[in-house]
């Protein structure tokens, strides 16, 4: 059900706001859950993900569906996901990605000062960075000061209250 639920919203909101094909493509998930994200972009032809989550849970459904996806679909998918802390960027950001993948997780960070920093240095590994925000009032903040030093533009996406805004480079 989480599977049909994940790929209604990559079909209608994700999808068609990616900023580049997604073939041959590298991939970064901040916060990605069970990776499913991560997985569709393998599927569609993305050469690498990478998956970075803090909750075990997370990690070890994220690793189950990458051994199930890679035995139905007979191919190993290269999707690693990293137990980390996602502001500890130094351990997970050791090359740079073509797209990035954001969803809900400016809110994990305390204050508007640590969320500008973060997409910083985020910004300065990723070609493109796709953010969804809940609207916090800080969130959307530092999203918008974030997109204003230039190196990001925002799109909103009016008719999707799940993704209310994508932020690309």
């Amino acid at each position: 059900k989480d599977d049909q639920r994940g790929m209604m919203k990559w079909k209608k909101y994700i999808e068609p706001n990616l900023p580049i094909p997604i073939k041959n493509r590298s991939v970064l998930d901040i916060g990605c859950n069970s990776g499913l994200f991560s997985l569709y972009c393998l599927k569609q032809g993305a050469s690498y993900a990478r998956g970075v989550e803090l909750e075990d849970r997370y990690v070890k459904q994220a690793n189950l569906l990458k051994r199930v996806y890679s035995e139905i679909d007979g191919r190993d998918y290269l999707f690693d996901i990293i137990k980390k802390n996602m502001l500890n960027t130094n351990e997970y950001l050791n090359r740079t990605f073509d797209i990035c993948f954001m969803f809900n997780v400016l809110r994990m960070i305390e204050n508007y000062e640590q969320s500008v920093d973060f997409l910083r240095k985020i910004g300065d590994y990723c070609r493109f960075l796709i953010n969804q925000y809940n609207g916090s009032s800080y969130e959307s903040r530092a999203s918008q000061t974030y997109i204003s030093t230039g190196h990001f533009q925002a799109i909103d996406n009016t008719s999707a209250t799940a993704i209310t805004n994508t932020v690309y480079g």
